[in-house]
């Protein structure tokens, strides 16, 4: 019986498995001169934001020191959303991270969408539309309508919503 293709394969993503994602997060650790000290968890691939995640353990391998998420098209890691190099140092030498923690001035991401209003199932709607790109879901009490709201630069909410 044949072999069942993977996600990765199927979306034919650059990096396809666990060691091509590891390979990626162990040179971006060499940059850093972390090699040594570091270890990798369970690697996964999020097939919903096209990425691989590389779980960052400390060299015996008892605590979590963060990730790092790596394109899956492309094999670039994501600096957005990888564990910053200065909070991975500090949990390796057990420094107080509560001030690399907070980030400063952390601005909100508005949707490059424009304004929509959707028609019909806010399931499939939802589904359609591009990853990170609805900013609120709520569902009113008073009547049985599930809204998901997006907001671009120019004016006010809009709302998608779906009776049941």
């Amino acid at each position: 019986m044949a072999r069942k293709k993977t996600v990765a394969e199927n979306r034919n993503y650059l990096i396809r498995t666990v060691n091509d994602a590891k390979c990626v997060a162990k040179n971006w650790l060499d940059d850093l001169l972390l090699t040594q000290v570091t270890k990798f968890g369970l690697s996964e691939v999020d097939d919903r934001y096209h990425v691989w995640r590389v779980p960052l353990k400390n060299a015996s391998g008892k605590s979590n020191l963060g990730e790092v998420v790596i394109d899956a098209y492309t094999g670039e890691v994501q600096s957005k959303k990888t564990t910053r190099p200065a909070l991975i140092e500090a949990r390796l030498l057990k420094k107080d991270e509560d001030a690399l923690a907070r980030k400063k001035n952390k601005k909100y991401e508005i949707s490059s969408l424009r304004n929509i209003v959707g028609l019909g199932d806010c399931i499939e709607l939802a589904e359609e539309m591009p990853a990170k790109s609805v900013d609120l879901i709520c569902k009113t009490w008073w009547v049985d309508t599930l809204y998901l709201l997006t907001q671009d630069q120019a004016g006010p909410l809009s709302l998608i919503g779906r009776n049941f």
